[in-house]
């Protein structure tokens, strides 16, 4: 399913339709806001990317593509992005580039294997050259599906098949959420409000 087929890697086709599937939906923004109720606002100036496993190289991915201008000149719109636990596959720094925005890689140990690895760290590498805020953390006895709530819902069999750590289910999903949110609100993504429990995970992050 993911070798090569005309020459052609499927999981670089996948993820250039997940780009643009997410150009679409950031080019929709304005017609999505007409449609929301009265007193609800959308602020473009604060727009964020956030994607989990293959989600994540997918976001990075679609910043390096709105950063470069393809194809529409929408350079400078994401302010932040955030790759949960990515799976870089179908995405190459070297040949797509980076976005120069605040990006956060959250990682737990079951994706830290040495490909994975060296392919993320490759890209925070870039990032941080490019004087970009680049923040790579690992949450410790966590795993793939710990940065959802399915493992708060039904911990014992995922715990069972491997798929979720040693913590309390709970602690390990408040662990990566308070670093995300911490991650947004230092980027300018969220407001944080002095004495604000957000506040406090920015400072964190």
């Amino acid at each position: 399913m993911y070798g090569s087929v005309d020459g052609d890697d499927a999981r670089a086709r996948q993820q250039r339709r997940r780009v643009a599937e997410a150009r679409a939906v950031i080019d929709s923004i304005d017609e999505i806001a007409r449609q929301l109720p009265a007193g609800v606002a959308v602020d473009k100036r604060r727009l964020s990317l956030i994607g989990h496993t293959c989600g994540g190289s997918s976001v990075l991915r679609t910043a390096a593509d709105i950063a470069s201008g393809r194809p529409r000149g929408s350079a400078g719109l994401v302010r932040a992005v955030v790759a949960c636990d990515p799976w870089i596959s179908g995405y190459d720094e070297t040949a797509d580039g980076v976005a120069p925005v605040p990006t956060l890689a959250l990682l737990t140990p079951s994706m830290m294997y040495p490909g994975n690895e060296r392919k993320v760290g490759g890209v925070m590498r870039r990032l941080a050259q490019s004087s970009a805020t680049a923040l790579y953390a690992e949450v410790r006895d966590t795993r793939h599906q710990e940065i959802s709530d399915f493992p708060c819902i039904n911990h014992s069999p995922l715990r069972f098949f491997c798929m979720a750590g040693a913590r309390p289910p709970a602690e390990a999903h408040a662990l990566q959420t308070s670093l995300v949110a911490g991650f947004l609100a230092l980027a300018g993504a969220l407001d944080a409000p002095a004495g604000s429990e957000l506040a406090a995970q920015r400072e964190v992050a």
